[in-house]
């Protein structure tokens, strides 16, 4: 339960916060954290990558026992250098963590209702022409090896729509066969299970 304290930053009066040295977000705290998660590999992934942001900042200003002040300050320093995407990445682990600490009776729910930035609606960038795809793709040196690989890997993007963290995680064992066609397993941003894309271009990557 959050406490009234716990709302305006103030540390509770007794049974949350004894006034002790240790860090309360250590590596301990965050391993049984990710024990108490009940989620998909890659939300894992994204959340201790976002708690241990955080873990980083507190221990660059010296902060063992943070208040509520302090999260609505680190987010005013994500602000000034972070997307609002991977600022509310960051605030889903931080408040998930809290809510964690304060389930398990270790620290009270700071985080509980500090709101995230919301995604800007403004100008999003053209999808490339026809045209420039192939002035893009002629650029590219294939008499190496190195621009062998450029050449697929610009055109496994382009052709598929994929990610690039979608092609960082591809392995050769992920080309398959599906029927007769070729296609890619891949894995990337938001997928619980491996997807499937059909590679119609794979025989121009291997010329």
């Amino acid at each position: 339960m959050t406490t009234a304290l716990a709302l305006i930053g103030l540390p509770a009066s007794k049974g949350y916060i004894q006034q002790a040295a240790e860090p309360i977000v250590n590596e301990e705290m965050i391993g049984k954290f990710s024990a108490y998660l009940d989620v998909s590999k890659v939300s894992l992934t994204n959340y201790l990558y976002g708690l241990r942001a955080f873990h980083s900042w507190l221990k660059s200003e010296g902060i063992a026992r943070p208040l509520r002040s302090d999260i609505l300050r680190y987010r005013k320093v994500m602000e000034a250098g972070y997307k609002p995407a991977t600022i509310a990445l960051i605030l889903a682990a931080v408040k998930l963590f809290f809510r964690f600490l304060s389930d398990e009776g270790h620290y009270p729910n700071i985080a509980d209702h500090i709101k995230t930035p919301m995604k800007t609606s403004g100008y999003k960038k053209d999808y490339l022409t026809s045209t420039q795809i192939k002035e893009i793709l002629a650029k590219i040196d294939r008499s190496t090896l190195t621009g062998k690989r450029d050449y697929a890997l610009i055109l496994l993007a382009l052709s598929g729509g994929l990610r690039t963290v979608e092609i960082s995680r591809a392995d050769v064992s992920d080309l398959r066969t599906n029927g007769d066609t070729e296609v890619l397993y891949i894995q990337g941003k938001y997928r619980a299970k491996a997807d499937l894309r059909k590679m119609s271009s794979l025989r121009l990557c291997q010329k």
